[in-house]
């Protein structure tokens, strides 16, 4: 008869307490509604636009939203995890919802603004209004 001995270190203990209660609390980033502003964005500025990349592993792009108004952008989505009769031994993989807000810091023209989907990442490319675009001019002398 072999006898199976599960070792846990202190630290999965700590990790898994320390994970749960950063769920349930206001720190997880999910508001009352249950809804997350926890999606990660970076942005920056070309010449010509300003570019927003937002992680979203797992979404489609029937899934997600994006409005622009007064140069807020906000991205919104929710994604459905099919549960079926399961008898999960595991599950951290949940349907979930978020909403996140920025300002853009520069005046643009949303309505030639685009954006694509690829390998969990959506990229938004808004285009610079023309007053907003660096113009060199020229120096005369007299």
């Amino acid at each position: 008869m072999s006898r199976r001995i599960s070792l846990i270190r202190p630290s999965q203990v700590i990790d898994a307490f320390i994970d749960d209660f950063l769920r349930s609390t206001p720190f997880s980033g999910v508001s009352q509604d249950n809804v997350s502003d926890s999606v990660y964005m970076d942005m920056y500025e070309t010449n010509d636009s300003v570019v927003v990349e937002v992680a979203l592993p797992g979404y489609k792009t029937g899934d997600v939203k994006i409005s622009i108004e007064d140069n807020v952008l906000t991205v919104e989505g929710q994604r459905k995890i099919e549960t079926e009769n399961k008898k999960y031994h595991m599950k951290e993989i949940y349907s979930e919802s978020f909403m996140r807000s920025v300002t853009i810091p520069v005046k643009i023209d949303s309505e030639n603004a685009e954006a694509t989907l690829k390998d969990g990442v959506m990229t938004i490319t808004l285009p610079k209004a023309k007053e907003a675009k660096a113009k060199n001019i020229e120096i005369k002398s007299e």
